[in-house]
């Protein structure tokens, strides 16, 4: 140990952070499909390789970046989507202001974005947290991010990844979850080169039909349609019928205000509910959405 206290440099510090936001290359599929989102993008095509240790690209036809804010957006705690003023007040899915800067700092990251009604679009290379220069980008709209590498220069971090398999499926879990409760966005998977599926855009945010399109029409003939409201709380969605249940609980999307949640109170409800229709290894397939006050 030191026998002096020491103030960290900008690139270790978001090395460690990058350990509390980015676990695994589904953790960066995630927070670069939220910034899509929160683009406004109509559209989000996702490419990856070797299960996103060797590349994840993902592009969108949204808003955009302006040149000066580029450079912003690979510093730590810089965002648009908070209001310093009322932590409260998350309308947003990446209001931290740490994705991009942790992920840019333990891989070869590259941004090109072109922001909306502008001639001019610009990249921005950080190799392992080394800044580079802003360039021009021959991207015509949207925003471009390619991460290459993961975990390369922190190979202790590349020792808790499970094979490429689990890890393929994370991602593909996990842009699923984003899909479902997009159902205004089109989303379009790319595997190692190959086409892995295509969501249309359905207008009017018609949640039936993209659930259908992600879980399958045999659930969607096998569910019941449920709403009801009960104070600042409501619930929405689709459940499957007992007789159509699963020997696992994977198949159960549940989202609060939006966002894909993993809950034990909230299972364990939806378990109480069936416990007299189904045996106790068998689980039901739903897709749920709970609106409350943040």
């Amino acid at each position: 140990m030191r026998n002096e206290i020491i103030k960290l440099s900008e690139n270790v510090i978001n090395q460690i952070a990058a350990g509390e936001v980015i676990e695994r290359p589904a953790s960066v599929v995630k927070e670069l499909l939220e910034n899509s989102i929160d683009a406004s993008s109509s559209k989000i095509k996702i490419y990856i390789l070797g299960s996103g240790r060797d590349s994840i690209k993902v592009i969108d036809d949204g808003i955009g970046i302006n040149e000066k804010q580029l450079v912003l957006a690979l510093e730590r705690h810089a965002t648009s989507k908070l209001d310093s003023s009322d932590l409260t007040k998350i309308n947003f899915l990446g209001f931290r202001g740490e994705a991009l800067p942790s992920i840019a700092s333990i891989s070869d990251f590259l941004i090109s974005s072109a922001k909306k009604e502008s001639e001019n679009a610009w990249e921005l290379n950080s190799f392992y947290g080394n800044l580079g220069k802003l360039k021009p980008s021959g991207i015509k709209e949207g925003t471009s991010i390619q991460v290459k590498g993961l975990f390369k220069h922190t190979p202790a971090r590349l020792k808790f990844l499970k094979t490429d398999r689990t890890e393929t499926a994370m991602i593909i879990d996990m842009v699923k979850k984003q899909s479902i409760v997009n159902s205004n966005i089109a989303f379009q998977l790319f595997i190692d080169g190959v086409e892995y599926f295509n969501y249309v855009s359905h207008s009017n945010n018609k949640l039936e039909k993209r659930i259908s399109d992600v879980i399958g029409e045999e659930f969607y003939n096998n569910s019941i349609a449920i709403e009801n409201s009960r104070g600042d709380a409501s619930i929405k969605g689709l459940i499957g019928i007992p007789t159509y249940s699963k020997g696992s609980g994977r198949s159960q999307y549940i989202y609060v205000n939006g966002r894909p949640v993993s809950d034990r109170l909230i299972t364990g409800a939806i378990r109480g509910a069936y416990s007299d229709y189904l045996p106790r290894n068998r689980f039901p397939i739903l897709s749920i959405f709970i609106d409350v006050d943040p």
